[in-house]
């Protein structure tokens, strides 16, 4: 071989070789560049992992919170809905108290009218036969004391036919009882009433109208009156 195909080729040599160098320095370059972009890439994707656990940890932090507030809600709301069913228990035991207490009062106000209807009917029958009691008596106003004896009865039977002119009597015997109302105080004192009670409502009547007919009635200077009775006045 000549000289100058040996410096051609030792040329070519030398000139491969320093592009040789620059190809491996850019390709360590780029490789160093690459893992510098997988180390942040590394590091990017290392931080979005921390978040989401973070994240994840606080969802689950506020799911179990969430979870105890609402098992207590939930304790709570059966706690007072046993509360309300209970007291809706009691308002209808007491409605139905009161209702019966209502029919009850119902039936004792109706008991009570009755009873008090009844009761009026009692206590105007006595009023009704005392004063049918006073229809057959008539008071003696002015007679002296003792002036009938002990028999007023006889007394009078006799005494009136004759002080009324012969009035017309159905019977003899036209008094069934006489007395004098209350006690004798004073002996000074006017002469106390004389209640008599007829047998016969006309015998009443007849003594009455002729007493009315005459109008001055005198025994032994006395001036005497013949009066219907008041309604509580009694011949007993």
């Amino acid at each position: 071989m000549s000289k100058s195909g040996k410096l051609s080729k030792e040329n070519t040599k030398s000139t491969k070789q320093p592009k040789l160098t620059v190809y491996r320095v850019c390709g360590e370059t780029q490789k160093g560049n690459e893992d510098v972009a997988e180390d942040e890439t590394s590091g990017e994707g290392t931080l979005e992992g921390v978040k989401a656990d973070a994240i994840l940890a606080a969802i689950n932090s506020m799911k179990t919170e969430f979870s105890f507030r609402f098992d207590g809600i939930m304790m709570a709301m059966k706690s007072m809905k046993k509360e309300m069913n209970d007291c809706n228990e009691r308002v209808s035991q007491a409605e139905l108290r009161i209702s019966n207490a209502e029919d009850d009062v119902a039936h004792l106000q109706a008991k009570v009218n009755k009873l008090e209807s009844k009761n009026k009917s009692l206590e105007d029958k006595p009023v009704d036969l005392e004063t049918r009691s006073h229809l057959n008596n008539l008071r003696l106003l002015g007679l002296p004391e003792g002036a009938e004896g002990r028999d007023p009865c006889s007394f009078l039977e006799k005494w009136i036919p004759e002080v009324l002119d012969a009035v017309t009597l159905q019977s003899s015997g036209i008094i069934e009882r006489a007395h004098r109302i209350r006690q004798m105080k004073d002996s000074k004192a006017l002469p106390r009433t004389l209640i008599m009670r007829f047998l016969n409502y006309k015998d009443k009547q007849a003594v009455i109208a002729a007493a009315q007919a005459k109008k001055d009635i005198w025994y032994k200077n006395q001036q005497i009156r013949f009066m219907l009775t008041w309604p509580l006045e009694y011949t007993n």
